[in-house]
């Protein structure tokens, strides 16, 4: 039998829940790609609780996918928009709303959506972003939202 292997931008293998299937990256595999994109000075999986950094996996506490100081949270999306626009909106606004009151002062969170190997229209788009900013009574703002093609 003839097994052939998913590469991640690094080219290395990936094992189960990671690569690209039907053209659509995995989730771990889209929040690699993001970190990629944001550069040097991001650190991944930094938790949060009461305003303070805090060790992972503390009772309580928040995770963005990427964070920049105390400056800015990032948190990467990768949900099938066909069939589960909604569930992405509530998710995201939950989690904004919660973070909300763990983040550092100040820290904005801005969400990238990973929909490649999809077709998204415009008018989905904005009823993800609207739906977002109403939902998160405007934690994220509008501008904070980016789609990653």
């Amino acid at each position: 039998m003839l097994n052939i292997g998913v590469e991640d931008v690094d080219g290395e293998l990936l094992k189960g829940g990671g690569g690209i299937a039907n053209g659509r990256p995995s989730h771990k595999q889209s929040e690699k790609d993001v970190g990629k994109d944001l550069g040097a000075g991001w650190k991944e999986q930094v938790s949060y609780k009461d305003g303070k950094e805090v060790p992972y996996g503390t009772k309580g506490s928040t995770r963005p996918d990427w964070c920049n100081g105390n400056t800015c949270g990032v948190e990467v999306k990768n949900y099938n928009i066909a069939t589960n626009l909604n569930g992405l909106i509530n998710n995201v606004s939950k989690q904004a709303l919660q973070r909300a009151e763990n983040l550092p002062a100040g820290m904005q969170q801005r969400v990238i959506i990973d929909v490649r190997g999809q077709t998204v229209t415009p008018t989905q788009e904005r009823t993800i972003i609207k739906g977002i900013v109403e939902k998160s009574n405007g934690v994220i703002d509008p501008t904070s939202i980016r789609f990653k093609r």
